[in-house]
């Protein structure tokens, strides 16, 4: 049983109010984004988190795809799971409960008619106090060390200015990094060393 409502959960604990209580299906702070789903929208490790419906025109729907570029732009995701809820008189669902920790978001994958899956890693989940320190930084290094042109420009945006890797992509040629106060992303194409702003 939760000891206190998602919304609190998401100020209180991630320190990343939703805009709004009553439609935000997700928020963000410089370390993240986090997005609510249902546990039922969950398939193996595949999570529904953008139903394309052009008719929907919810603001919701809206914020959420923003968050899901930001994602995508290489700001840390995760997902908030939603396991019971009910429909109220009005209805509306309701949230009753939710798992008090994140699980990090690996990749995006879209069907044939725009709508959007993350893949999750529910094998490593995430507390609120260990948010940022799950980024595998040794990793990220070593990637970058193959070029000494590259390390040098990791070297140089993470001590000067700030900014924080994130992750490797899968071909492990680009790191994705975050401005300081989460509001800019960048990419270090490893085999030049270019530093490319978002």
């Amino acid at each position: 049983m939760n000891t206190k409502s998602m919304s609190a959960f998401f100020a209180e604990n991630l320190s990343a109010p939703l805009t709004n209580v009553q439609w935000s299906w997700g928020a963000e702070n410089e370390k993240g984004v986090y997005l609510r789903i249902w546990a039922e929208e969950v398939k193996e490790k595949n999570g529904l988190v953008y139903l394309n419906a052009l008719s929907d025109t919810r603001l919701g729907q809206k914020e959420r795809f923003r968050h899901i570029k930001q994602i995508e732009s290489g700001k840390p995701g995760y997902v908030v799971v939603i396991t019971e809820g009910h429909e109220s008189s009005s209805g509306t669902w309701r949230i009753d409960e939710y798992e008090e920790c994140i699980y990090p978001i690996t990749s995006f994958s879209r069907t044939e008619n725009g709508d959007v899956y993350a893949l999750i890693d529910f094998n490593s989940p995430v507390y609120p106090e260990f948010i940022g320190k799950d980024i595998d930084l040794v990793a990220i290094e070593s990637a970058a060390s193959v070029n000494i042109v590259a390390f040098e420009t990791l070297t140089k945006a993470i001590s000067k200015f700030g900014w924080q890797p994130t992750k490797l992509d899968d071909s492990k040629n680009h790191i994705f990094l975050i401005s300081k106060d989460g509001t800019k992303t960048a990419q270090i194409h490893i085999p030049t060393g270019k530093f490319i702003r978002s």
